[in-house]
């Protein structure tokens, strides 16, 4: 069976994904983590196929809307219009 895990954020987001991949493929399940490219050293560590999508978390935070919305407190509004206009991330599996 194939699965793919989806996630975003920092490492403490995206780790319980890796080791939850590296259990799977353990239990003989083909297994595919999609994540931001900023962690494919992550994966690789733990011989976790990887498949990068979007731009990755550090290129996000320096992004000057992204600043502003941290700035201004505001980051949840940021990023669910985001969110929504990458709705195309699944298509890059």
């Amino acid at each position: 069976m194939k699965i793919v895990l989806l996630t975003i954020g920092s490492r403490g987001d995206v780790q319980p994904f890796v080791a939850l991949a590296w259990g799977l493929q353990r239990a003989g399940f083909d297994v595919t983590l999609g994540v931001g490219p900023d962690f494919a050293g992550l994966a690789g560590d733990h011989g976790v196929p990887f498949q990068p999508i979007g731009a990755g978390m550090q290129a996000l935070l320096q992004q000057n809307q992204m600043k502003a919305a941290i700035q201004s407190g505001n980051i949840w509004s940021f990023l669910r219009n985001r969110n929504a206009r990458r709705a195309h991330l699944y298509e890059q599996l």
